[in-house]
């Protein structure tokens, strides 16, 4: 050997990108860990919201056929709809019905216009449905028709 130098392996550099590289993938994954909680809490949100809405929904419809059936059995409908929360109007186009119901923090605000076929049987046409969210103090917040 000439020279008396011997030169070794060098790994520093073999270290440092090592490191880097495991800082990197640690770090992604902590990202995609809280995006992954947080895209499940939304979920989460998210089902119980439609879950509330379409239980109120499902409410307001069974109040609407109990309505309908007893108008074309002939029935008065005052005690039925003053039980379900709700108001009776006779407009120029037909009895207009407003109720709403409530399930959980969702309420759900409707007005349906009844009107009559050929045959004088009442028929439904849903002018609006309107979600109102609740508020701690169990009344609904500001609104609009829509």
């Amino acid at each position: 050997m000439s020279g008396g130098k011997r030169r070794g392996v060098t790994v520093g550099g073999a270290c440092i990108l090592t490191v880097f590289t495991v800082l990197c993938l640690t770090t992604f994954s902590a990202l995609s860990l809280a995006s992954a909680r947080a895209d499940y809490k939304l979920a989460q949100k998210a089902h119980h919201a439609a879950t509330q809405y379409y239980t109120a929904e499902e409410q307001a419809e069974t109040v609407l056929s109990e309505w309908i059936t007893a108008l074309r059995a002939g029935q008065d409908i005052t005690g039925p709809l003053q039980a379900a929360g709700g108001s009776a109007e006779q407009t120029e186009e037909g009895l207009l019905l407003t109720y709403s119901t409530q399930s959980g923090s969702t309420r759900l605000m409707a007005e349906v216009l009844l009107q009559t076929d050929a045959s004088g049987q009442p028929t439904g046409r849903v002018l609006y449905q309107h979600l109102q969210p609740v508020t701690g103090e169990g009344t609904a917040a500001g609104g609009e028709k829509g």
